[in-house]
């Protein structure tokens, strides 16, 4: 993949096959979204980041340096998660064998729409319906969870 796009400090020059890529390359590999899916390509990549790096995420070594990396982190992220259920969660989830194949993404089917100057992805409740309960997650009604605000 090579796209230089310099009004959004995105170079990225990256060649096919399993590689080791700095934070740079993974933060400027995750922002791209010019191709023919985008966003939705763009999400796929991130899942697949996601999933390469858990195991070493998840090691003892890397939670015990999580107080370290939240006063980097808490800079970008606002959260209410207090450091206490960090740590229980990675400590949970650095339990769970081979990790990586066991994390499951969908991609739930509807259609993109204009709507006052931005665009929405309007979900097809039905379909998306099957696609959950296959997941195990029951009717969720999606409509009654739909807000939009002025």
């Amino acid at each position: 993949m090579y796209y230089v796009d310099k009004s959004a400090g995105l170079y990225i020059n990256i060649y096919p096959g399993q590689q080791h890529l700095n934070g740079k390359k993974v933060h400027d590999y995750l922002r791209f979204r010019h191709d023919s899916l985008g966003d939705f390509n763009r999400v796929k990549r991130q899942q697949d980041i996601i999933r390469a790096i858990l195991p070493k995420v998840l090691t003892t070594k890397s939670i015990l340096s999580i107080p370290n990396m939240l006063k980097v982190i808490n800079t970008n992220i606002e959260t209410n998660i207090e450091l206490g259920e960090i740590l229980y969660l990675a400590k949970k989830l650095s339990d769970i064998e081979n990790i990586e194949k066991k994390v499951n993404s969908f991609t739930l089917e509807g259609k993109g729409t204009m709507y006052k100057g931005g665009w929405y992805y309007i979900l097809d409740e039905s379909k998306n319906n099957k696609i959950l309960a296959s997941a195990g997650i029951k009717d969720l009604n999606m409509n009654n969870n739909l807000k939009v605000t002025e």
